[in-house]
């Protein structure tokens, strides 16, 4: 074994590593064109000027080299990649599909980005401000924050709570839009000067204000009728139950009771009687 086999050329060494120099399959001295090593097992292709690896030192599985076409690598693990360049981190700068200055493209703590002009912060917060789509100034788009956005046109708050003013739909100042203690919820309706209901106060189902075209009533429950002028019962003063007022539609001059309920018929010249 000292030299010349026909099969592995061995100067030293077992046959299995190839120690020794001039074998054609290996030649493990120097100048292979498959692993060109200056020395060291194939394995861990320790050499220098590998086209595949272009590795200094180190296991290929660490590419601790620089001017990797794939990986661009200074030193570290291909996993984790602590250099410049990386498709997946890209925390270098001036990467064309992101242009970030640093971080994750996920993040893109950049300014730039075609998609997501975000001077700072993650693409799902839009802390940045001249976003094409949300058009905020600070703040989540969900939340809307800024200002001059066109479908709510809010000065601030969210679009759930439209704290702002000038809303097509809610022309209200301030307050939540189930609330709307701003004016003119159409629910509520706390505010004066509603188109539908006409009401200078209150609840359309409580109809407080005046002038309803529906049920006029000054004040109180459409039910109770409390106010004067209703077409119905013309009641002055409690529920129509009890019809403790005069000239009733329905049953005329019988039904003229002073007092009490329609049964004991507490009153004078019902006609039955």
């Amino acid at each position: 074994m000292a030299s010349g086999h026909p099969r592995f050329l061995i100067t030293s060494g077992h046959p299995r590593f190839l120690i020794a120099s001039g074998h054609p399959r290996f030649v493990i001295g120097s100048g292979h064109l498959r692993f060109p090593i200056a020395s060291g097992h194939p394995r861990f292709l320790i050499a220098s000027g590998h086209p595949r690896f272009l590795i200094t030192s180190g296991q290929p599985r660490f590419l601790i080299v620089s001017g990797h076409s794939r990986f661009l690598i200074t030193s570290g693990q291909p996993r984790y990649l602590i250099v410049s360049g990386h498709l997946r981190f890209l925390i270098a700068s001036g990467h064309p599909r992101f242009v970030i200055g640093s971080g994750h493209p996920r993040f893109l703590i950049a300014s730039g980005h075609p998609r997501f002009p975000v001077a700072s912060g993650h693409p799902r917060f839009l802390i940045a401000s001249g976003h094409p789509r949300i058009l905020i100034g600070s703040g989540h788009p969900r939340f809307l924050i800024a200002s001059g956005h066109p479908r709510f046109v809010i000065g601030s708050g969210h679009p759930r709570f439209l704290i702002a003013s000038g809303h097509p739909r809610f022309p209200f100042a301030s307050g939540h839009p189930r609330i709307l203690i701003g004016s003119g919820h159409p629910w509520f309706l706390i505010a004066s000067g509603h188109p539908r209901f006409v009401i200078g106060s209150g609840h359309p189902r409580f109809l407080i204000a005046s002038g309803h075209p529906r049920s006029p009533v000054a004040s109180g429950h459409p039910r109770f009728l409390i106010a004067p002028g209703h077409p119905t019962f013309l009641i002055v003063s409690g529920p129509p139950s009890f019809r403790i007022t005069s000239g009733h539609l329905r049953f005329g001059i019988g039904f003229v009771i002073a007092s009490g309920y329609p049964k004991f018929l507490v009153s004078s010249g019902y006609p039955s009687f």
